[in-house]
C-alpha cells in the first residue's frame, strides 16, 4: 500500500518525537530530518526543529535550531527562553514553577533604610529635580547639574523581552513591604507606606530618594517620562473641566473647593504585541447576510496597563493619552522631591488586562476600518496567534487632586504630561428633565392640532 507525501511526513514527525521523549537521539535525529525534507507546514517545522534543539549536544548546533525556530515564529516563547538560558541570560532555576503562590513572602518588619539625598556643593542648599529642565536644582542657589546618567549619550530606555521573563518569578510578584527610612539630613526616622520609594522628609523637608534593595523576583523602572504641566496648569485644566459636561450641576465650578493635591509617579506597564488576528463575520449584502473571513496583521507599541493600588484604574485609564517617545532612562535622581510608587500589579496579571485591551482595539478596527459604513454582525477574533513581544515598567507623571463639592468629597487626576483630566463628577438630571418636558410640550401640542383638524372635517382638496 503507497503511503502520501502527507502521511509520511506525519509518521515521520511522530516517530521522531516519539523516539526524542524516550531519548533514543538516534532515532529521534533520523525521523525528525526526514520530516524536514518533506516540505512541511511552518507549524510542523517549527515543532520538528524544537524536539531536535531539545536532542542536541554541541551549543552552536542548538542555537541554530532556535534560531531558525525564530525565523519561522518570531514569538516562539520556547525558542525565546531556550535561547535566553544558552546566552546566560536566565537559568532553568529561574523558571517559576506553574503551582508556586504569586505572593511575596511577609515581611519581617522594616529596618531603618539610609536614604540618599541632594545637596548643592555651592552653598549646601537641598536639590530637587526640575523636570521642566531635566536637572537638579538648588532651591537657595540655583545652581543645576545634569543627573549622572543623564550624560550619557545615545542611552536609550531599556526594554525587557516578555516571553523569558514572564515564566519566573520576576513574572509574578512585586515588592510588598514598607521602609522605614532615616533621613540623611535630620537623621528623622519615617515609614514610607508599602510601594512607595520616594518621598520628603516630614520633619525637615528634605527630598528623599531611598535606595531600597529590591527582591530579586521585583523588577526595577526600566523609563521615566518627565512632567511637562505645572501645578497652575493642572489646576487651570481641572477648572475647565468642571464646568464642562451637560449633566454637572450648574454651580459646580463656582462651589467646589480643592481638598488636597500632590503630585506622584505612578507605575505601569508596557507592551508591544506583534501577530495575526483571524476574525470572521457576517456582512449585509442586499437582503442578505454573507459570511466573510480573514486576517489582520497587528504591531501595536507601548499599550499600558496601570499598576497603582493608590489610585483607581478606570481614572487613570481615561487619563492615559502620554507620548512615550519621550521617555527617558530611568535614574534614582530624577526622583529627588517627587514621590514614586512601585508596581503594586504583576507583569502577568498586567498581560492579560493588556490582552483585552487589544482584543478590544483589533474588535473596534476591523468593524470601523474594514467596513466603513456596512452593516455586520457575528463578528468573531481568534487571537490566539497574537503575542506579546517586549515590556517595560514605566514611571507616569500625573497630578492627584480631590475636591469637596457640597458633602462630599471626589477624586481627579491630571496627566502630567498633556494635561488632560479624568475624575468623578456629580451628576444632576435637571437639563434631562428640561429636555423631556419640551418633548411633552411638543407632543401635546401635536395632539391638540390633530385633534382640531379632525374635529373640522379634516383639510378639504379640491
Amino acid at each position: 500500500m503507497s503511503t502520501s507525501g502527507d502521511d509520511l511526513l506525519r509518521m515521520c514527525l511522530a516517530t521522531g518525537i516519539a523516539a526524542a521523549k524516550a531519548g533514543d537521539k538516534y532515532q529521534a535525529r533520523l525521523y525528525l530530518e526526514r520530516a524536514l525534507r518533506l516540505q512541511p507546514s511552518p507549524e510542523e517545522r517549527v515543532q520538528a526543529l524544537l524536539y531536535l534543539q531539545q536532542i542536541a549536544d554541541d551549543p552552536v548546533e542548538r542555537r541554530a535550531y532556535l534560531e531558525q525556530i525564530l525565523i519561522f515564529d518570531p514569538a516562539n516563547p520556547t525558542a525565546r527562553q531556550e535561547l535566553a538560558i544558552l546566552e546566560g541570560r536566565l537559568t532553568r532555576e529561574q523558571l517559576r514553577s506553574p503551582d508556586a503562590s504569586a505572593e511575596s513572602e511577609p515581611a519581617q518588619g522594616p529596618e531603618p533604610i539610609p536614604s540618599r539625598r541632594f545637596v548643592c556643593k555651592n552653598c549646601g542648599g537641598i536639590m530637587r529635580f526640575d523636570p521642566w529642565k531635566g536637572r537638579l536644582l538648588c532651591q537657595y542657589c540655583g545652581h543645576t547639574i545634569l543627573p549622572s546618567e543623564a550624560v550619557q549619550a545615545g542611552y536609550v530606555v531599556v526594554e525587557g523581552d516578555f516571553l523569558t521573563t514572564l515564566p519566573t518569578e520576576v513574572g509574578h510578584r512585586w515588592q510588598k513591604q514598607s521602609y522605614a527610612v532615616r533621613c540623611a539630613g535630620c537623621g528623622a526616622t519615617s515609614i514610607l507606606p508599602e510601594g512607595q520609594f520616594s518621598a520628603s522628609c516630614p520633619f525637615c523637608g528634605s527630598p528623599q530618594v531611598v535606595h531600597i534593595e529590591l527582591d530579586a523576583d521585583v523588577i526595577p523602572p526600566h523609563g521615566i517620562l518627565p512632567f511637562r504641566i505645572s501645578q497652575e496648569q493642572a489646576l487651570t485644566a481641572v477648572q475647565e473641566w468642571l464646568g464642562s459636561g451637560w449633566f454637572t450641576p450648574a454651580d459646580l465650578r463656582r462651589s467646589a473647593r480643592l481638598a488636597s493635591i500632590r503630585r506622584a509617579y505612578l507605575p505601569f506597564w508596557a507592551f508591544d504585541f506583534i501577530g495575526t488576528v483571524k476574525w470572521n463575520a457576517l456582512m449585509q449584502s442586499g437582503s442578505e447576510w454573507v459570511p466573510t473571513a480573514d486576517a489582520l496583521s497587528i504591531f501595536e507599541e507601548g499599550v499600558l496597563v496601570p499598576a497603582s493600588s493608590s489610585v483607581p484604574a478606570s481614572l487613570l485609564e481615561q487619563a492615559m493619552d502620554f507620548d512615550l517617545h519621550e521617555l527617558e532612562p530611568f535614574a534614582p535622581e530624577k526622583l529627588a522631591g517627587w514621590p514614586a510608587e512601585l508596581y503594586q500589579v504583576s507583569l502577568a496579571d498586567a498581560s492579560i488586562r493588556a490582552r483585552e485591551r487589544v482584543a478590544h482595539m483589533v474588535r473596534e478596527r476591523i468593524a470601523g476600518q474594514l467596513f466603513p459604513g456596512q452593516n455586520i454582525r457575528s463578528l468573531s477574533i481568534s487571537t490566539h496567534m497574537v503575542n506579546i513581544d517586549r515590556f517595560q515598567h514605566l514611571l507616569l507623571p500625573f497630578w492627584l487632586m480631590s475636591y469637596r463639592y457640597r458633602d462630599g468629597v471626589r477624586h481627579v487626576v491630571v496627566n502630567g504630561q498633556t494635561g488632560r483630566v479624568a475624575g468623578e463628577l456629580p451628576r444632576t438630571y435637571a437639563p434631562l428633565l428640561i429636555l423631556a418636558g419640551l418633548a411633552l410640550a411638543v407632543i401635546a401640542a401635536f395632539t391638540v392640532l390633530i385633534y382640531l383638524i379632525t374635529s373640522s372635517g379634516g383639510i378639504g382638496f379640491p
